[in-house]
C-alpha cells in the first residue's frame, strides 16, 4: 500500500456496484491522512469546472473521471488541488476506517503499513461517481 506522500484523489478501481473500503493500520505509527470533499460537494460547489474535466476526459476517451481529477490534482489544478481544504485525520496503530474511496477525496500524508480491503455494497443507496457525474456531461 502507498505510504505517502500521494495527492487528494477519489479511487478508481472496479465494480459495478457502490463499494465501502476498509484501511486497516497494521503498523506501529499513526497512518495520516488529509481529507477532503466529497464527489457531489465537487459538483455542487465547483460545476463548470467539474464539466469541463468531464468534457475533457470524453474527448480522450478516458470514461475514469477519478482518473482525470488525480491527475490534474498532481498538476496542481482542479478543486482538489492544493487550495482545497483539508481536515487531517490520525489512524492510530490498529485502527480500522471504514469509507467510500470513490467519493470521498483523500490523500496519504504519512503512514507506514496498512492493508486496504473492499466490498461491493449493492443496493445501498449510495451514488457511483458516474451517477453524480451524469448532470455534467
Amino acid at each position: 500500500m502507498i505510504t505517502g506522500p500521494e495527492p487528494l484523489h477519489f479511487d478508481s478501481y472496479g465494480g459495478t456496484n457502490p463499494m465501502v473500503t476498509a484501511y486497516i493500520n497494521v503498523s506501529s505509527v499513526p497512518r495520516v491522512y488529509g481529507i477532503g470533499a466529497n464527489l457531489p460537494l465537487l459538483v455542487r460547489d465547483h460545476p463548470g469546472e467539474m464539466r469541463e474535466m468531464v468534457k475533457a476526459a470524453a474527448k480522450r476517451g478516458d470514461p475514469d473521471i477519478a482518473y482525470v481529477l488525480r491527475k490534474a490534482t498532481e498538476a496542481g489544478k482542479g478543486p482538489l488541488g492544493p487550495q482545497a481544504p483539508r481536515h487531517r485525520v490520525e489512524l492510530a496503530p490498529g485502527a480500522i476506517w471504514f469509507f467510500n474511496a470513490k467519493t470521498v477525496s483523500h490523500e496519504v500524508l504519512y503512514g507506514a503499513g496498512a492493508v486496504g480491503i473492499s466490498w461491493e455494497v449493492p443496493g445501498c443507496g449510495a451514488q457511483m461517481q458516474a451517477d453524480i457525474l451524469k448532470g455534467l456531461a
